[in-house]
């Protein structure tokens, strides 16, 4: 039977700007369905015995039983069965453990939403378990231990987070189309043409300098500092700033020369310091919080001013 939190992520594709018949879910006996021609949502149920098409808004309000028993009071003048695109999709065969899962549902925090750079907007998967997503100001890579290449639209996974499921999904790809199953749940989504961009050239193995400090004091000089950025630096000062105000958060001894974890590596690409700062690091602050959360330290690994800097949220 669909959940509250399926029958939301399927009215969330819903859009009837390129047809009107799209604005609409879909009813069939043993199912129902959603789709803008770019994503679709199928899902199974066996009470649905009606047929026709329904507004989401009632769907959400009411819920299955609800529509069905004041059938009457559907409205689908206009629409013919045949002005409903045919879903045509494969099986999904290839299960997906759930460290990749989390991994992809983590790699929305960097995704582009730039539409005009739609393969940055995508999850890139590779068969030596890394999953990866890019804005090109940060990028988060982790490895959840799969052996699947594929390039996923942020939009799919969006809706898997959506139905609150993470166990049990299966994905099945080819050149059209990308499918992902879980249970009586069907998301299929068009492939986005292009290659991803060659992270790995970003992302440094090495940093001359570390230094970690309480997320709290951090957080707190910013509340303090409207739209503050951080800054580091090569002495293990960090600091808050705003325009001219600048307030010193603490100095903490550097670790040197340390290795960084690749398959945990959330890289914050840095802002463009002043010119008489040339030597220390200035971070976009909600990047940092970002990549930090409810952690209790955040740590920063450097090296010059203009490289990436990889944020962490350690815990203690």
């Amino acid at each position: 039977m669909a959940t509250k939190q399926q029958i939301n992520a399927l009215t969330k594709i819903v859009n009837g700007k390129t047809l009107p018949i799209l604005g609409l879910v879909k009813f069939e006996t043993g199912q129902i369905m959603a789709t803008d021609l770019e994503t679709a949502v199928i899902i199974k149920d066996e009470t649905i015995t009606k047929n026709g098409y329904v507004e989401p808004s009632k769907l959400k309000k009411g819920g299955i039983d609800s529509i069905q028993k004041h059938w009457d009071l559907v409205k689908v003048d206009g629409f013919a069965a045949e002005d409903w695109p045919e879903l045509k999709f494969d099986r999904a065969p290839v299960e997906l453990n759930q460290a990749t899962v989390s991994g992809m549902l983590d790699c929305l925090t960097t995704v582009s939403k730039d539409d005009s750079r739609p393969m940055l907007t995508c999850i890139e998967l590779r068969a030596d378990g890394k999953i990866t997503s890019t804005d090109s100001y940060r990028l988060l890579t982790k490895n959840g231990g799969h052996d699947l290449t594929a390039i996923i639209p942020s939009k799919m996974i969006e809706l898997v987070k959506m139905t609150k499921l993470m166990d049990n999904w299966y994905i099945g790809t080819n050149d059209q189309q990308i499918v992902m199953q879980n249970g009586n749940v069907t998301i299929v989504q068009r492939v986005i043409e292009g290659k991803y961009p060659d992270w790995q050239k970003l992302a440094p193995l090495n940093a001359a300098r570390r230094v970690t400090v309480k997320a709290a004091q951090v957080y707190e000089a910013l509340d303090l500092i409207e739209n503050g950025s951080i800054r580091l630096d090569q002495n293990g000062g960090i600091y808050v700033q705003a325009g001219d105000k600048r307030s010193l958060i603490t100095v903490a001894k550097p670790e040197l020369d340390v290795k960084n974890n690749i398959n945990n590596m959330h890289i914050v690409m840095p802002l463009k310091g002043d010119r008489d700062q040339s030597g220390q690091v200035l971070l976009n602050n909600r990047y940092v919080r970002d990549a930090v959360g409810k952690s209790e330290y955040m740590r920063f690994a450097f090296n010059g001013a203009l490289e990436p800097v990889v944020v962490e949220g350690i815990e203690r």
